[in-house]
């Protein structure tokens, strides 16, 4: 793979500061080593071919020769394989020639051979290179569609637009050996803000003027723009679908620096594919806050139909209970007049949960939840969570199990408190009225399970995937609601380190199990002594 990337290609130097004595730069600035080496090829077929002269007709050895221009041709290059054609021509003649040792022609046939030892070292040469040429516009090109491609893989997975600017700098600089950065900008006249830059880029002075010239005329600027050509680092708009996202700013810290085509049109398809996904970016970003207005627009319809279903019919028992109270009051009797204000009250007390549980719902949603923990006890807490709960538990039976050896938890115990009081309300809900509610304590594997169990009409598969998501009431009962009780009790309990789920039970009814951990627990106990002391 590196092999395939190195055909992209480093910009060329024509001119640096401080001359490099490396060897590749040494190889460029002595251009006929491959002369010499074709020269050399001509020297070893001459070689092989003196031991052979008393044996082979003359004529025939010019084989030798082809052979050293075909290698030529293959390993150097079109000029010095022609040389290598001419040299031995001049070679045979002096060596193999009758007259040795001399640059001579004494028969005719042998002015043949040299013209077609020239044709055809010439044809073979031309033919050669062409291929070769051929083979290396291919590789170039297979690698700069590597170079692309693992850019855009690199992109795919980037959405905010300062992760796409550092990933597509980092590819840039090292797929072509120069610092890179990106500036942030459109067409409003926005200030261009710096997103990222690779290591060693410096702006040069005039590269602001660069910057704001590249997204004013949507051109690239700077050295080989062919448009607006100041200082020694090129700039390139970031433009899809006629927007302009940004500039990608290209140095190579030289004064003078040589982009071949094909590394032109890479940079150019590099600013396409960075475009492409700031403009990618964008769209994301619209279509999800499209979505959230969408779903905000939906949350607020369910909310209102809730709300107008569910507080409607308290307020209007409370509102007619107190007009029968004040308008008939002569009328009634005292049986009469305090069953009108128990019904008035069990009214308010379910006007006042359910309003209590909007607001928990709100509060939770936006953070405003603050979790104070402190070790209370299971049984403390089970009981203190019936306790609230005198009116809704007449003329029902809980029973609940609390072993003596449950640990404590470290729990804010009045929040706990209102998820309990979600679950066993949830469940005298939907379980008849003659059956019992269980509520069982139990430890497994350093959690306290709190389970709440019904014999009511249980869950069905859906029932078990959504029953806590808000708004939500299973189809499968009538109990009146606005679908926010489980929804709490979740968001609750997994702000104290809990997790909680659903389940039905053996021989019918549900099962809504909470673990906490217990202050035995290792995950807790560093912060839980952290937090005590």
């Amino acid at each position: 793979m590196k092999e395939q990337m190195d055909l992209v290609g480093k910009p060329e130097v024509r001119k640096v500061k401080r001359p490099s004595i490396s060897p590749a730069a040494m190889a460029r600035s002595f251009p006929w080593r491959d002369y010499i080496l074709s020269g050399g090829l001509v020297a070893l077929a001459t070689f092989i071919g003196l031991p052979l002269r008393p044996f082979i007709n003359p004529t025939n050895l010019v084989m030798l020769y082809l052979i050293a221009v075909i290698v030529a041709a293959v390993w150097l290059g079109r000029y010095p394989a022609i040389f290598a054609s001419l040299l031995s021509v001049i070679v045979f003649d002096v060596v193999f020639v009758p007259h040795l040792y001399k640059l001579t022609i004494t028969e005719v046939e042998y002015l043949l051979t040299f013209a077609g030892l020239i044709i055809v070292g010439i044809v073979i040469s031309t033919l050669v290179a062409r291929v070769r040429e051929q083979e290396m516009a291919a590789r170039r090109g297979e690698a700069q569609a590597i170079a692309l491609y693992e850019l855009g893989q690199k992109l795919a997975g980037k959405e905010e637009p300062q992760a796409i600017a550092q990933t597509a700098v980092d590819h840039v600089s090292d797929t072509l050996g120069c610092t890179a950065a990106i500036f942030g900008g459109n067409l409003e006249g926005e200030t261009p803000q710096l997103l990222a830059l690779s290591s060693g880029f410096t702006l040069e002075p005039q590269g602001q003027n660069n910057i704001e010239w590249v997204l004013t005329h949507e051109l690239p600027a700077g050295e080989y723009s062919y448009s607006f050509e100041t200082g020694k680092d090129t700039y390139y708009p970031l433009q899809f679908s006629g927007q302009i996202s940004g500039v990608l700013a290209i140095g190579f810290g030289v004064e003078d620096i040589a982009l071949s085509g094909d590394q032109k049109r890479l940079l150019n398809s590099f600013a396409g594919q960075i475009a492409m996904a700031f403009n990618r970016a964008r769209l994301t970003a619209q279509a999800r806050q499209a979505r959230l207005l969408d779903e905000t627009e939906k949350l607020q319809s369910v909310l209102l139909s809730s709300i107008s279903h569910d507080l409607r019919t308290p307020l209007a028992t409370i509102s007619g209970t107190l007009s029968s109270l004040l308008e008939d009051s002569a009328l009634l009797s005292d049986t009469a007049r305090d069953e009108l204000v128990s019904t008035a009250w069990e009214e308010a007390i379910r006007l006042n949960r359910l309003v209590g549980n909007l607001l928990s719902m709100t509060r939770l949603e936006s953070g405003a939840m603050k979790v104070v923990f402190q070790l209370n006890d299971a049984e403390e807490l089970v009981g203190a969570a019936l306790a609230q709960m005198p009116r809704r538990l007449q003329n029902r039976q809980v029973r609940g199990t609390v072993p003596r050896d449950i640990p404590p938890v470290f729990i804010d115990l009045a929040l706990m408190v209102q998820a309990l009081v979600n679950l066993v309300d949830n469940a005298l809900k939907y379980s008849p009225l003659h059956e019992p509610v269980d509520i069982s304590v139990t430890l497994q594997n350093d959690y306290v399970i709190i389970a709440v169990k019904d014999r009511g009409i249980g869950l069905v598969e859906e029932d078990i995937e959504h029953i806590f998501d808000k708004f939500y009431r299973s189809g499968m009962g009538s109990a009146g609601g606005i679908g926010l009780g489980l929804s709490i009790a979740k968001g609750i309990v997994e702000a104290n380190h809990g997790r909680i789920w659903a389940e039905n039970r053996p021989g019918g009814g549900a099962i809504l199990s909470m673990a906490l951990p217990s202050y035995d627990n290792d995950v807790l106990t560093a912060d839980t002594d952290q937090m005590m002391t």
